[in-house]
């Protein structure tokens, strides 16, 4: 249990800090339209509630072994929630 309270906070810390770095582009770039940022942060707690969700109900997770599922759930994060670090960077484009 304490293994999934761990990855849990994680996340959210992940999502937290994803976020920071969106607020902090707006207060830095006031002149720029900030429907893009407004999308990505967004985007990201849409993600985070999702994996929360999937994290949560892991007993639905049928045959496959505890460990293999949150692996896929961390390999998730790193296909979902990474990139939006590359739109954060994209935004002064």
């Amino acid at each position: 249990m304490a293994k999934i309270r761990r990855l849990k906070k994680d996340l959210k810390n992940l999502a937290s800090d994803l976020i920071f770095e969106c607020e902090t582009y707006m207060r830095f770039h006031p002149e720029m339209d900030h429907k893009k940022s407004v999308k990505i942060i967004g985007d990201i707690e849409t993600r985070l509630k999702a994996l929360i969700y999937e994290i949560n109900h892991s007993k639905d997770k049928g045959s496959v072994k505890a460990k293999d599922y949150y692996q896929k759930i961390v390999d998730k994060v790193k296909k979902e929630l990474i990139p939006l670090l590359d739109k954060i960077g994209d935004l002064e484009k």
